[in-house]
C-alpha cells in the first residue's frame, strides 16, 4: 500500500513539474474566450440598462416637478407643501395628453432630451419632429422656447430637432445659440443645424458665427461648411484662417477633407493653397492634386507637373502628379 500510494504521490509530482498537456491549454484558451464574450455582453446589457434607468429618473424628475407645482398658500400666507408621491398614490394614473397637443409635444420631448443625440436620431426624435409640424407656429414657439432652456440636455436636443425641421424661422434663435451658449456641444449642434438648412439668411448668420468664434474649432468648421455649401465667397476667403486654427480634435487634415467633400471648383484655390501647409499630410496632398487635376479648364495642370518634377516631393506624391500630369 506505502508503494502505491508513493508511487501515486510521484505520479501527481511529475505531472505538476511537466506542465500542463497542450490538450489542457486549449481548454483553458477556449473557456477564457467564452468567458470574455460573456463579460462583453454583460456590459452591452449593463450598458443599456444604464441608459434605461437614466431616461426612467428623468421622468420621475418631470413628476416631482409636477407636485412642488402642485403646491398651495394657506389663508396665513405660507406656501404649503405639495403631498409626496406617496400621499398621492392616483398620479400615476392621470391620463396621458391628448395626442396632437402641445402637452403631449412637452410630455415627448422630455422623454427625447433624457436620452441624448440616439433618442434625437430614433423613432423618438422623427415622431416629436412630426408633432412639433402637425402644431405649426405653436409648435415651432414651443422649440424655440427650449433652446433658451436652463438644461443643457433639453438645449441640445432642440437644436438637434431644429436640424430636421430646418424652418426659417429657426434661425435668428440657432444663431444666438451658435454664439452664446455656454455648453459647447450646444454651440456645435446650433452651428450643425444652421450650415445644413441650405438658407441664404442662414449664410448671413454663418458669417457672422466664423467671425466672432473663438473658443471651439468645431464650430469654426460647422460654420464654414454652412458658407461652402451655399458658394459664399467667405467659405474660400476665410478657408486659410480656418486651416490655421486647426489642432485637437479638428486636424488640419479634418478641415481639408471636409472641404474636399464639397467638390465645388470655388475652393480650388484654397485647396491649391492648403497643399503647402506645414499641418496637411501626404495622403490629403494626393487627394488635394487628384481633384485640381478634375478642373475643367486645365488651370492646375501646370502646378501638378511642378509638383511631379520636384525631387523633394515625397516618392508617393510624385508619382501621382506624374500619372494625373501625363
Amino acid at each position: 500500500m506505502i508503494a502505491v500510494a508513493a508511487g501515486v504521490v510521484a505520479g501527481a509530482l511529475a505531472g505538476l513539474l511537466s506542465g500542463p498537456s497542450s490538450e489542457e491549454l486549449a481548454a483553458e484558451r477556449r473557456a477564457r474566450e467564452r468567458i470574455e464574450e460573456r463579460i462583453e455582453h454583460l456590459e452591452e446589457g449593463l450598458e443599456k440598462q444604464t441608459r434605461e434607468l437614466a431616461a426612467a429618473r428623468a421622468e420621475i424628475e418631470q413628476w416631482k416637478r409636477r407636485v412642488d407645482a402642485g403646491a398651495t398658500v394657506t389663508t396665513d400666507g405660507e406656501a404649503e407643501p405639495a403631498p409626496s408621491l406617496h400621499d398621492r398614490p392616483t398620479i400615476g394614473r392621470e391620463p396621458a395628453p391628448k395626442e396632437g397637443s402641445i402637452e403631449a409635444l412637452a410630455a415627448a420631448f422630455s422623454r427625447l432630451a433624457s436620452g441624448g443625440f440616439l433618442a434625437v436620431q430614433g423613432p423618438l426624435g422623427a415622431e416629436t419632429v412630426e408633432q412639433m409640424r402637425a402644431l405649426g407656429a405653436e409648435g415651432l414657439a414651443f422649440l424655440i422656447g427650449e433652446l433658451s432652456s436652463e438644461d443643457d440636455e433639453r438645449r441640445f436636443a432642440a437644436a438637434a430637432i431644429a436640424e430636421r425641421l430646418a424652418d426659417p424661422a429657426l434661425i435668428e434663435p440657432l444663431a444666438t445659440a451658435a454664439l452664446e451658449d455656454e455648453a459647447f456641444i450646444v454651440r456645435r449642434m446650433a452651428s450643425h443645424a444652421l450650415a445644413l438648412m441650405g438658407n441664404e439668411a442662414a449664410g448671413d448668420a454663418l458669417v457672422e458665427v466664423l467671425a466672432a468664434e473663438t473658443r471651439d474649432a468645431g464650430v469654426r468648421l460647422n460654420a464654414w461648411y454652412g458658407l461652402a455649401t451655399l458658394g459664399r465667397p467667405e467659405a474660400v476667403d476665410r478657408f486659410g484662417e480656418l486651416l490655421d486654427g486647426s489642432g485637437g480634435e479638428i486636424t488640419a487634415d479634418f478641415v481639408v477633407d471636409t472641404a474636399l467633400k464639397i467638390e465645388d471648383p470655388r475652393l480650388y484655390p484654397a485647396l491649391r493653397a492648403a497643399y503647402d501647409h506645414s499641418a496637411v499630410t501626404d495622403g490629403l496632398r494626393i487627394a488635394i492634386l487628384r481633384t485640381l487635376a478634375r478642373d475643367e479648364k486645365g488651370a492646375w495642370r501646370e502646378f501638378i507637373q511642378a509638383v511631379a518634377a520636384d525631387e523633394k516631393t515625397p516618392a508617393a506624391v510624385r508619382e501621382v502628379a506624374r500619372t494625373l500630369a501625363g
